[in-house]
């Protein structure tokens, strides 16, 4: 990790400030004002980690406190590479990273699978002059992508699995997307190969994207909502998660995991759903939100 001098320790104790803070911390400091549970930090803290951001290197999203209670099951990585499907999505989160401490919403990562040399020539993009120069990285196993501190790159789905919970969604609902569909998703995909990451997770902005936004960006029909948090439109990650729930947006569900200490199980749609409702719930409680609470639980439940 490469971090600029002078500028990783006042990082930490922004993060860290911000972690201890109370629940009602709006905007502008104005606890009347209606209550945003994705607003809880102070505007000025958020202004000042924008600003020093950069000095992680591409650093800042991997740390974290312990490993995904997914990670190294190579059950879990073959069962959900038997499963993908060239052009499915995918949500992550694992409590111990520092992103889950940050970022609002239940899951705080998502990538999409491209596929292996198999499923690609299946689709008869194999020897797409888009696709040929990465023969050699998804012979290798990298056929998933996403956006992280390293920029737009291609990775294994094992690394993906650096999580405690494991979403895998199909876009166009449990049949999926034309087979045409497909290709040109998976083409969109990796025509943004090696763009920066937005660290302003600022979902106006093309020249560099955050994880969600370039699944928005390449794969329209997920029509997932545009948000305005801390003065900027963006895209919670969580959105991907519950699209799976809104009839007009149809994500098909595939396969959900959630690891713990003693391995992993494979959960229901149903019990997403009510992981997602109870999550809310505590992020609504945690701000300070009071009635909002039921409410919240009735707009998820509405949705399935």
């Amino acid at each position: 990790m490469r971090v600029r001098p002078g500028t990783l320790l006042a990082i930490v104790v922004a993060m860290a400030s911000v972690l201890l803070l109370p629940a009602c911390t709006t905007t502008s400091g104005d606890c009347s004002l209606p209550c945003n549970p994705d607003e809880r930090f102070p505007a000025g803290l958020v202004r000042f980690a924008e600003k020093h951001v950069d000095a992680l290197d591409g650093a800042g999203p991997s740390i974290r406190l312990r490993r995904g209670r997914l990670e190294g099951s190579v059950e879990a990585a073959e069962y959900v590479s038997e499963l993908a499907r060239p052009g499915d999505v995918m949500a992550t989160t694992n409590r111990g990273a520092l992103t889950a401490q940050l970022i609002p919403g239940y899951f705080t990562h998502t990538a999409a699978y491209v596929g292996t040399e198999r499923q690609l020539r299946a689709l008869g993009i194999w020897d797409h002059r888009a696709v040929r120069p990465l023969h050699a990285e998804i012979r290798a196993g990298k056929v998933a992508i996403e956006a992280t501190g390293e920029g737009v790159h291609l990775s294994p789905v094992a690394k993906l699995l650096d999580a405690d919970r494991f979403l895998l969604a199909r876009p166009g609902g449990t049949d999926g997307l034309s087979a045409e569909r497909r290709r040109d998703v998976v083409l969109a995909l990796i025509s943004r190969l090696g763009l920066p990451f937005d660290y302003h997770f600022d979902a106006t902005t093309s020249g560099a994207l955050f994880c969600v936004e370039l699944l928005q960006r390449s794969i329209p029909e997920l029509k997932l909502p545009n948000e305005t948090i801390y003065g900027r439109p963006t895209i919670k990650p969580v959105s991907l998660a519950e699209a799976v729930f809104r009839p007009s947006a149809p994500l098909g569900f595939v396969v959900y995991l959630k690891g713990d200490k003693d391995g992993f199980q494979g959960v229901s749609r149903e019990d997403l759903q009510k992981e997602l409702i109870d999550a809310r719930a505590r992020e609504l409680q945690r701000a300070g939100c009071g009635g909002e609470v039921e409410g919240g639980k009735k707009a998820l439940k509405s949705a399935g």
